[in-house]
């Protein structure tokens, strides 16, 4: 419950007039000292916090029996620790690195940057918060546009739950949502830095490939094809260098990996009860395997066809993206959140987080059971899942829908283009090859 109570807190707080008066009792202790805050003590507000939860870490992992620290962190401490010996990072000399449901499976560079964790354990920790608060002030500087109370939309980064708490537990998503908005900020003043970012964003997190469909309507032809030779030579360069190091390794535990991934462990997912039915009993088919297609068709259309800004459509792609993905953990979300400071507050989007997080916290309470408490609900968490996707897709349509322009301006006449190059391209196969002419001569009846 504490994302869609940040949500209405935030927005109770710097936009009162859109959220009803019942929401207001959570926000009048906050209300009088945050209204009065500018952009810059709230970068301090931020950072304070997360130093404050860095320290409280420490103490909870050594002195409580469940710690605060994701394993994942011990993870990419060992792998940086087998660069330092002169190993690769893949390499399973210790039992998480050798354990397959823990094993290694992010670019190289993550472990090279965290090489001074060897000395200073919290070293990743205070990285991975730090660029949280960078991405802050690329939002004041208008990565993701200029409209609404910049206030609003670092304290909807900043102080997300989700974002705080996924940095100082030793998640390293910070570093893409960084390069995402990096990518937004240059895009118009530096196209090619911009490019090179993307490659790199691509390089350490496969996702933003998503945003090409938009990115193509976005820019100019010229400087597409610019910017995708230069994103492209990023990626290559990248790839060809760590491969020449760890050989296929890299490629099959950085890239590979994640297309080839079944994973029957419960997760928000509604592929993974099919897939632990198929893994383990063998009935029906491995239906995770065609989880791609729902994900282009999405991405592709919601990129091509939206008629909003670009981090928007950035949102609005990513959201679809995790939401059909067949392994969804809360990690990901994450990868939408950080973009929810594009969107302007409202009664929509209101709706759509409340359901969002109800359908979470049912979920939740089913995986309880499952896991905590050994009872032999897998299905019901499947169910829970099933309802959580609904929950996504009804936000995704929410925020699609925001501006109601967009059927009348941008989707009803992209479908008659569409109708026309169909028809043409009917009518100059259908001719014989001495009567066609270019497509675009030929007027038709």
């Amino acid at each position: 419950m504490a994302c869609y109570a940040w949500n209405i807190l935030v927005a109770a707080i710097f936009q009162p007039a859109r959220v009803p008066s019942m929401a207001w009792w959570p926000c009048t202790l906050a209300m009088t000292f945050l209204q009065n805050l500018t952009p810059s003590q709230l970068l301090f507000a931020a950072a304070a916090l997360r130093i404050i939860l860095i320290v409280v870490a420490e103490v909870q992992d050594v002195l409580a029996e469940v710690p605060y620290t994701d394993v994942d962190y011990q993870v990419f401490s060992d792998a940086a620790e087998s660069v330092s010996l002169g190993l690769s990072p893949y390499n399973g000399r210790t039992a998480l690195l050798a354990n397959e449901a823990t094993r290694y499976r992010y670019t190289p560079l993550l472990a090279y940057m965290l090489l001074p964790n060897l000395w200073v354990k919290a070293w990743g920790k205070v990285l991975f918060s730090s660029l949280d608060v960078v991405a802050g002030v690329l939002l004041i500087r208008g990565c993701l546009g200029q409209s609404g109370d910049i206030r609003f939309r670092l304290a909807l980064w900043l102080f997300n739950p989700f974002c705080f708490t996924i940095s100082t537990r030793g998640s390293g998503e910070s570093v893409v949502v960084f390069l995402v908005y990096a990518l937004l900020y240059f895009l118009e003043s530096n196209w090619q830095l911009s490019a090179v970012i993307f490659g790199l964003a691509v390089h350490w997190r496969m996702y933003p490939v998503i945003y090409l469909p938009a990115l193509a309507m976005h820019l100019p032809f010229r400087k597409l094809l610019g910017f995708c030779l230069v994103s492209f030579m990023t990626f290559a360069s990248l790839a060809l260098v760590f491969y020449l190091l760890y050989g296929m390794e890299f490629i099959e535990c950085a890239y590979l990996h994640h297309s080839k991934r079944r994973d029957p462990q419960h997760n928000f997912s509604v592929y993974f009860y099919p897939t632990a039915l198929y893994l383990e009993a063998g009935i029906g088919f491995d239906v995770a395997r065609f989880a791609a297609l729902p994900q282009l068709l999405l991405c592709t259309l919601l990129g091509t066809c939206s008629a909003v800004d670009l981090p928007q459509t950035f949102l609005l792609q990513t959201l679809a993206f995790v939401a059909t993905n067949k392994v969804v953990t809360a990690q990901y979300f994450v990868w939408w959140l950080c973009l929810l400071p594009a969107m302007s507050p409202g009664k929509r989007l209101l709706r759509g987080l409340a359901l969002w997080m109800a359908a979470e916290i049912h979920w939740l309470l089913w995986a309880y059971l499952l896991e905590f408490r050994q009872l032999p609900v897998r299905p019901g968490v499947w169910l829970a899942s099933c309802s959580f996707l609904g929950a996504q897709l009804h936000l995704l349509w929410q925020l699609w829908t925001v501006h109601p322009e967009y059927f009348f301006d941008v989707l009803r006449p992209a479908l008659a283009a569409t109708g026309r190059n169909l028809w043409r391209a009917r009518l100059w196969v259908g001719r014989g090859a001495s009567e066609r002419a270019p497509l675009g001569r030929r007027r038709l009846p």
